[in-house]
């Protein structure tokens, strides 16, 4: 018997637009999770649909969960809305309880938990004039209050977007900038902006003022160039200059590069970890122009950007392959050094370029 693969669940942005378009909205809703910028778009959102700009200074309050009481968010709620269709609160930093990490929090999560009590019990009666959003980071799912949200209301969890997604976003923006722009562009911003790097907090924030960047910096048709000189900058050329170098068996100028390459504020095995892939690149590249594939079959094969493939092809036509790999062998070997504690960082990228 087959079974069906189960569907990503969509993500909480989409359902908060189904949610307003279908007008199926609950009064009480919790917003988390760590993409501050969708969570702060989502409120826009509800408070442009029912909250008349007129007004807004009645019918749209904003309290501060670390200081605000039941009492505060129950008197807010309760306000009847002047002319808007619907009163419109939000409480920001609102404790869910979440994560504690001493007996300080857990005095203090006690307070807070006086607070939550009596809102579960206000949330079984809440008034159809209102909406109430509570921004919370890290709530407990395991709690009476969050199980009571989900029973009265909904809870929407603004997660990382995947790649389709993030794709799709970024799209979005570069048509809002007004300018044309080359079909592989969504996608390299995708890859080079560091959104995925696990010990990064690059957000979509920092993505929006990349894209501003890109807008601003290119013509009137944004190209994959534009994106690596303004995305990437003075690091990924560094890295690229570095790679050569090695490669080259110029010790000096890539021990040279070294110093403005980790004055970029990565961390040595990041940095690392950009060097083995540009290494990685290079040699794939190597191997499959022996085959006597084009860039854009390589691309097929492999999923890396073609102009990454195109850029990598004069080092891959450069050295053999046995030269390539011998590099790539003695990274791997540094990288493993460095996150066993074997070797103090700085110093191992620095023997990795006397040992190549």
């Amino acid at each position: 018997m087959a079974y069906k693969k189960k569907a990503p669940a969509e993500h909480a942005f989409r359902r908060i637009q189904a949610d307003l378009k279908n007008d199926t909205l609950k009064n009480i809703m919790i917003f988390y999770g760590p993409e501050d910028h969708l969570i702060r778009w989502s409120a826009d959102k509800v408070r442009e649909r029912y909250v008349d700009p007129a007004v807004e200074m009645f019918d749209l309050m904003k309290l501060d969960g670390a200081v605000c009481t039941a009492a505060d968010i129950r008197s807010a709620c309760e306000t009847m809305p002047m002319m808007s269709e619907k009163r419109v609160v939000i409480v920001d930093d609102f404790n869910a309880g979440g994560r504690r990490n001493s007996k300080a929090d857990d005095e203090e999560d006690d307070e807070k938990q006086d607070k939550n009590d009596e809102l579960i019990e206000y949330f079984s009666n809440f008034p159809e004039s209102t909406v109430l959003i509570l921004i919370s980071r890290e709530p407990d799912k395991r709690r009476k209050l969050f199980k009571t949200i989900q029973k009265y209301g909904a809870d929407y969890e603004f997660d990382r977007l995947d790649m389709t997604q993030l794709k799709a976003f970024i799209t979005k923006h570069l048509r809002a900038g007004g300018k044309r722009f080359d079909m592989d562009v969504p996608a390299m911003i995708a890859e080079m902006s560091g959104y995925f790097d696990k010990e990064s907090d690059y957000t979509i924030d920092n993505l929006i003022n990349d894209i501003s960047k890109i807008i601003a910096h290119s013509g009137d048709c944004i190209t994959v160039e534009d994106v690596e000189e303004t995305v990437a900058g003075n690091e990924a050329r560094d890295v690229f200059a570095f790679s050569e170098a090695l490669a080259a068996g110029r010790k000096g100028e890539a021990l040279s590069l070294l110093t403005p390459l980790l004055s970029y504020g990565e961390k040595e095995f990041k940095l690392l970890g950009l060097i083995c892939s540009q290494f990685e690149t290079v040699l794939l590249v190597n191997e499959m122009r022996a085959d006597g594939l084009t860039t854009s079959a390589m691309h097929d094969r492999t999923g890396i950007h073609e102009y990454r493939i195109k850029k990598s092809l004069p080092l891959a036509q450069r050295y053999t392959v046995s030269r390539l790999r011998h590099i790539l062998m003695k990274a791997y070997e540094v990288d493993r050094n460095i996150k066993s504690g074997l070797s103090e960082p700085r110093t191992a990228l620095e023997l990795f370029v006397a040992m190549v």
